[in-house]
């Protein structure tokens, strides 16, 4: 449980570790080549295939966990802790993931629109129209009032 939870969780690494660094440099090609298959990747990873393989033991463990503790009645209390233990860190953990995962959704998609918006100003003010708009500080200018 540990070690596929752990791959999982960690199957993003080079290639958030490759955004980051990216961002930290102020290296934007790179940052903006990367943003989105990072965030379909980690969305994949953590947000899809993580939920799935936690509930997927959980009902393993607690399918089997009774199974075990018929035959065993000793060790009932004792399987029954460990079991709520790691199940209770394992859904912390995934709590945290999916906050993290709707955080840098959030943030690619202000990203892209902040981009796009940039863009978009970019290219009015490369017409003559925008130049004009621009020296006029966007007021129409009409040489009769003038």
């Amino acid at each position: 449980l540990i070690a596929i939870a752990t791959a999982l969780a960690e199957v993003t690494n080079p290639l958030q570790l490759s955004w980051e660094m990216a961002k930290a440099f102020d290296r934007l090609e790179l940052y903006n080549r990367l943003s989105a298959p990072f965030t379909v990747a980690f969305t994949l990873a953590r947000g899809i295939l993580m939920p799935i393989f936690v509930a997927d033991q959980t009902n393993y463990i607690f399918l089997r966990g009774r199974r075990f503790s018929d035959q065993h009645t000793d060790s009932k209390v004792s399987s029954y802790l460990v079991v709520k233990w790691t199940l209770s860190l394992f859904y912390g953990g995934l709590a945290a993931s999916i906050l993290w995962l709707a955080l840098l959704i959030r943030g690619f998609f202000k990203f892209r629109r902040t981009r796009k918006s940039k863009q978009q100003e970019k290219e009015s003010l490369d017409l003559p129209h925008g130049k004009l708009q621009q020296q006029t500080n966007g007021h129409s200018y009409d040489k009769k009032k003038a």
